[in-house]
């Protein structure tokens, strides 16, 4: 396999294929990635990680241009350049499936293939219900236009992933026909994590630790409402001492609010949280509030978990992760709210035993998410996968479009690419 991705940061897409990486090299199978932007755009941890369980490669080292060409040449642009054709047909050497996780990257590996006859089947996961729907559809700027155009009409359906059971029902809504896509739960969990769950801490003066880990941006709410309930539960006689691990655009406005609501000595901000600290830091904590692959981690370690939606900006949840039917819980509309408040003060008023319970159960859903099944399932996709459809674009114009509308989203306050994964 050959994954195709930006950079390795601390996020839930970059941590996951950190964990496919090491799952198919325990099973004996080779794993790659081309990283299209420098080594010091990565995090130093999960750099290593990728470097220990596969091979990693870095797309500048692919072109057959000098460096100092190479090092004014936009990334937009990538698509468009020379390769050098004995390497790739080095590093595309037994490969049997290319996997990317946005149509930028398939495009990327569709033009690096390109270069050599034998083509390979690239498959498309679908991580954020938004990546492949956002914008309205005739107001799409040219290179959004190419990219859908790759992914529904280039790519059979049986080359789609999907890790969530209600995109087949949200795309349909939206006029695409996606229910032919492979679907089945993200892998997380690798084993249940050696830490002591046989006991839960009895909460005494009323004092609830709260604990969210991932990045701080548009269309996480969770972070915002926790905050306020901070505030909230005061007027309860209920102290919540709600730590935020993660980095992001929002973090200031984020500290910016604490201080406004006059809890900022109750809300902490630790930054980037280690991935290999995550089991040890977060079971330090009564409660987590959080989405993603995240709420899979923390509840594999034992830590009760309320779900965040993505999108919604009151504090309303679909309730315990451990009650979730399913794997399908990040996106609004999915099952009744709940009140998290009700949530909170539930769980305070919770004796040991059941505490314990909830503990348990959250270990126990967790499982739901192997990674060593996902692994598997992986396989099972590379071996069904087809050879995309024919794809003939202007390259250069999409180039362009791509380039012309980053450099927008970072002069204009409305372009839609600001607000890509919010409603």
């Amino acid at each position: 396999m050959l994954l195709v991705y930006g950079a390795l940061v601390m996020g839930g897409i970059e941590t996951f294929f950190v964990r496919l990486m090491k799952s198919r090299n325990k099973k004996g199978l080779v794993t790659k990635i081309i990283l299209t932007q420098p080594a010091d755009a990565s995090h130093p941890e999960l750099l290593r990680e990728a470097k220990k369980y596969g091979e990693v490669f870095f797309i500048k080292e692919l072109f057959s241009l000098p460096a100092p060409v190479l090092n004014i040449i936009p990334k937009a642009f990538y698509p468009s350049l020379p390769a050098n054709k004995q390497l790739i047909g080095e590093i595309f050497n037994n490969v049997t499936q290319v996997h990317v996780s946005d149509a930028f990257s398939g495009i990327v590996a569709y033009s690096l293939q390109s270069k050599f006859e034998k083509k390979i089947p690239i498959t498309v996961g679908f991580y954020h219900s938004k990546e492949f729907l956002w914008g309205a559809r005739r107001d799409l700027p040219f290179f959004e236009k190419v990219n859908r155009e790759f992914v529904f009409n280039c790519l059979p359906p049986r080359n789609l992933i999907l890790f969530n059971e209600s995109f087949v029902s949200l795309y349909e809504r939206n006029g695409r026909d996606i229910s032919e896509a492979n679907c089945f739960p993200i892998g997380v969990v690798e084993k249940t994590p050696s830490l002591s769950t046989d006991y839960a801490r009895e909460l005494t003066n009323n004092i609830i630790t709260v604990v969210s880990v991932g990045r701080l941006v548009d269309f996480i709410k969770y972070n915002h409402w926790t905050i306020k309930l901070v505030s909230e539960m005061k007027d309860v006689d209920i102290e919540l001492q709600y730590h935020i691990y993660g980095d992001g655009p929002l973090e200031q406005s984020l500290r910016n609010f604490a201080i406004q609501l006059g809890v900022e000595e109750q809300v902490h901000f630790h930054g980037v949280l280690n991935y290999a600290d995550f089991d040890i830091t977060v079971a330090e904590f009564d409660v987590f509030v959080g989405s993603g692959t995240a709420i899979v981690q923390a509840s594999a370690a034992g830590v009760p978990s309320i779900v965040g939606i993505e999108n919604v900006a009151e504090p309303l949840s679909y309730g315990f992760f451990a009650d979730i039917p399913g794997f399908s819980y990040n996106e609004d509309g999915l099952y009744e709210k709940v009140s998290v408040a009700a949530l909170l003060k539930q769980y305070l008023r919770m004796p040991a035993d059941d505490k314990l319970l909830l503990k348990k159960r959250h270990i126990e859903k967790a499982q739901t998410f192997s990674m060593s099944n996902c692994a598997e399932n992986f396989e099972l996709v590379g071996k069904n996968a087809e050879k995309l459809n024919s794809l003939d674009i202007p390259i250069f114009r999409y180039c362009a479009s791509l380039l012309v509308n980053v450099v927008l989203a970072k002069l204009l306050k409305a372009h839609p690419l600001k607000f890509k994964y919010v409603d």
